[in-house]
């Protein structure tokens, strides 16, 4: 008896780990994963452009970074992008990027102007950054330059070979690390001396110092997390601790802060922004970053404090030291519930569905599709509902730290019998929530200057991929570069700050393009001749008079310059009175056969000195 109950629950056990398997095959063969990356350094004033709002906000760091999604930088601004494949961007002062590409094998970028180093650190993806002049391909782990103004872009190899082919007929050309530059104008290809700007490339090689040291410190972290995040295990060493957590019938590893106030909660230090559609977190903690977007937060009721559940690059059965969460990037895996002049959020289990209005991961629920049915979302429903973080809905999009206004004490029954849960936050949560322009906000500073460029009448036009502008963009180059002289040569760029002059306008005109589009001559529409009659207290009205003409007479141009401002040679139209003249008249005037109007300057004077005609 003994060996059929160990025999059947070994099966019961193989059974669910194929069911496991198999569900888990399906999930990663459905929807692909979206790939976001994320801002690790700002330093100055760095903008993003919102295609629903046609204007720049000021962004921070530890943001996300996506496909289409467009950059500026201020004029001493520096900024440095980390892509989930492992290719890396950084950008100096006056420069405009946009991400046209963000896949597991390519990563493609448009510069618009400026200064920009490209790191390529990945095994098997393609990096590709396309110019006015041309376009660079660079293979794995290679590194360059590129210095782009109005007139020239200039391509120093770092490290490895890089190919430039040219806008004009698409000739590649090889760039090597340590030998001379690459200069592309409008119609020639010269050599330049290879030198990158001093200030420039001694920023980066602190950046590179930086990280480098980041690596050297061996921690946990490193093991615990999947290849594509370990860049970021410095964060966590830093300020948490990985300890061995009984959790659902095993011992797993979990990360837990070690510095943070008493009463912490996740989704509680920073605030939210929209962003793909969706409401995103932007985190304020050093480690905010990677554990509110990748994983998922965990309530231990007996060590009474927060653990967060690292992902896994595979989902598999959910046995063993890790929990089985997909590796994917999520916006806020929260739920919402509101009351009145309040709004709040509940932090998800692991395995409790998130609402959102795109489709992020295994574990996301796109509310266009579930819109259509009848479900009520019962709050009662949720794991951690006495975790709610709770703020005012005029704090909503206005602070920047929602710790300093959240509600500090909230009872669980309190919530259940008072507040409603929602998918997503709709006109019914927030009213009027889609004019509302501060919730785009990263933070809530006005941005100084704000620049204007091709990038932004692309993105208004509705090519935000980029990929017809860049064919048109490459046909208008190539006439341009037809009608240039052969031969003339192509200056080298300067060293100090390439950037696009010209066009940055103040922070208020983003809106105004007449203040920065050339002035056009607007033509007025001549005024009419004849003017309306609106008789009214002291006017005289039209005055009949006998005319021997037997159709209406027009009028007659004079001499000279009338009183009403006829001038020689004009036609003007016959005059027809309208109902409120014809109301003023006399009842016996319309009956008349033969008679008709006369303007006031041409009727004939009645003798005596009246204004009338004479009968015959």
């Amino acid at each position: 008896m003994n060996k059929i109950q160990r025999f059947l629950r070994i099966s019961i056990l193989f059974l669910f780990m194929a069911v496991s398997v198999v569900f888990a095959e399906q999930e990663e063969q459905g929807e692909a994963v979206v790939l976001v990356g994320h801002i690790s350094y700002v330093e100055g004033e760095l903008l993003r452009y919102v295609p629903d709002e046609e204007d720049w906000v000021v962004t921070v760091k530890d943001t996300p970074v996506g496909k289409d999604d467009v950059f500026s930088s201020g004029e001493e601004g520096k900024a440095e992008f980390i892509m989930p494949n492992n290719t890396w961007v950084r950008i100096g002062g006056n420069t405009e990027i946009q991400i046209v590409t963000l896949e597991d094998d390519t990563t493609e970028v448009d510069m618009d102007s400026g200064v920009a180093r490209f790191y390529n650190k990945s095994s098997a993806a393609a990096l590709k950054v396309v110019t006015p002049f041309g376009y660079v391909t660079a293979p794995p782990l290679t590194s360059f330059d590129v210095y782009l103004n109005d007139e020239s872009a200039e391509v120093i190899t770092l490290k490895g070979e890089v190919n430039f082919a040219h806008v004009t007929d698409d000739t590649k050309y090889e760039v090597i690390a340590g030998a001379s530059s690459l200069i592309a104008g409008h119609q020639e290809i010269t050599s330049g001396k290879g030198e990158a700007d001093d200030d420039w490339h001694s920023w980066n090689v602190k950046r590179v110092a930086l990280w480098g040291k980041r690596s050297e410190t061996k921690g946990d972290s490193a093991k615990y997390l999947p290849e594509r995040l370990r860049y970021e295990s410095y964060a966590l060493d830093e300020h948490g601790t990985w300890e061995s957590v009984h959790y659902e019938g095993s011992y797993r590893y979990f990360w837990r802060p070690t510095y943070v106030s008493s009463g912490w909660r996740p989704f509680s230090v920073g605030r939210w922004t929209m962003w793909y559609g969706d409401h995103c977190w932007v985190p304020y903690e050093p480690f905010g970053y990677i554990t509110h977007h990748y994983g998922n937060w965990i309530y231990m009721k007996r060590r009474h404090c927060w653990y967060w559940a690292p992902p896994v690059h595979r989902v598999s059965v959910s046995v063993g030291p890790f929990l089985s969460i997909g590796f994917g990037w999520y916006p806020g895996r929260v739920s919402w519930i509101y009351r009145g002049g309040y709004i709040g959020w509940i932090p998800l289990a692991p395995y409790e569905r998130y609402y959102c209005n795109r489709y992020w991961g295994p574990r996301s629920w796109e509310y266009k599709r579930w819109r259509g049915r009848r479900h009520r979302i019962n709050i009662r429903d949720w794991y951690y509902r006495d975790h709610a973080v709770i703020v005012k809905r005029k704090h909503f999009y206005d602070v920047d730290n929602y710790s300093k206004f959240g509600v500090r004490k909230i009872e669980s029954d309190f919530i259940e019998g008072s507040y409603r849960g929602v998918p997503i936050i709709n006109s019914r949560v927030i009213k009027g929530v889609k004019g509302k322009k501060s919730r785009f906000n990263f933070r809530n500073i006005e941005a100084r200057r704000k620049p204007y460029s091709p990038f932004v009448e692309k993105i208004r036009y509705g090519k935000t991929d980029g990929r017809k502008y860049l064919q048109e963009r490459k046909i208008r180059f190539q006439k341009r570069a037809a009608k240039a002289p052969y031969g003339a040569g192509v200056e080298r760029i300067p060293a100090t700050r390439p950037g696009v002059t010209g066009k940055v306008i103040s922070g208020r005109g983003i809106k105004k393009p007449g203040t920065i589009r050339p002035k056009r001559e607007l033509y007025k529409a001549p005024k009419s001749v004849v003017r309306k009659a609106r008789p009214g207290r002291g006017s005289r009205g039209p005055v009949l008079g006998r005319i021997p003409e037997t159709k209406r007479q027009r009028f007659r141009a004079g001499p000279q310059r009338s009183r009403r401002g006829i001038k020689q040679g004009s036609k003007p139209r016959s005059f027809t009175p309208g109902p409120s003249v014809k109301r003023s008249m006399p009842r016996a005037a319309p009956r008349m056969k033969g008679r008709s109007f006369t303007p006031r300057h041409q009727a004939q004077r009645a003798p005596g000195g009246s204004r009338g005609g004479r009968r015959r």
